[in-house]
């Protein structure tokens, strides 16, 4: 494996007294696998649908390695905001992130015009940068997507889980 933290999981997994924990460790490696092959200009901005769709998995297999990546610092995640025309209206906050999950909506300024916009949890864009550096470099070659590209993952697709564990990062709870 090339990083850490999946080796970290992978062990934690496999040692659970939990079955599902069991089950689920065998897909870390295809997550280590898929990760050291993405071409590094986009190892920052990844979506755990595309995993799934890649690797024929279930989608909440998918996200709660994604989870457990985010936990064990190996991933960061960002938030995009857009219109319900998809336009794109830049990057939120965290703290704009946990009012919208508080408040069902945000105003969020065009980054280009004079105009504000009410966004709701399914204009958010959850995206994941890649913190960890691999153990050693593995050679990419242009490597064609086994599928065709995932929908976004955006807040309304997230499970409470995951939600929970983004809107309290950082405070230790």
């Amino acid at each position: 494996m090339f990083y850490q933290s999946l080796i970290d999981i992978e062990t934690n997994l496999s040692r659970s007294k939990r079955t599902e924990d069991k089950m689920v460790s065998k897909y870390v490696s295809f997550l280590d696998e898929w990760l050291i092959s993405r071409p590094k200009q986009y190892r920052h901005r990844m979506n755990p649908l595309q995993f799934s769709l890649d690797y024929e998995i279930s989608n909440e297999i998918s996200e709660y390695l994604f989870e457990l990546g985010f936990k064990t610092n190996l991933f960061e995640v960002y938030y995009e905001a857009e219109s319900e025309l998809k336009e794109p209206l830049g990057n939120i906050s965290q703290d704009d992130f946990e009012r919208l999950v508080q408040h069902g909506s945000i105003i969020v300024e065009h980054p280009y015009k004079d105009e504000n916009y009410e966004v709701y949890i399914g204009n958010i864009n959850v995206l994941f940068s890649l913190k960890e550096k691999p153990i050693e470099e593995f050679e990419t070659r242009i490597i064609d997507s086994k599928k065709g590209t995932a929908p976004a993952f955006t807040g309304n697709k997230m499970s409470k889980k995951l939600r929970t564990a983004l809107l309290t990062r950082g405070t230790g709870a």
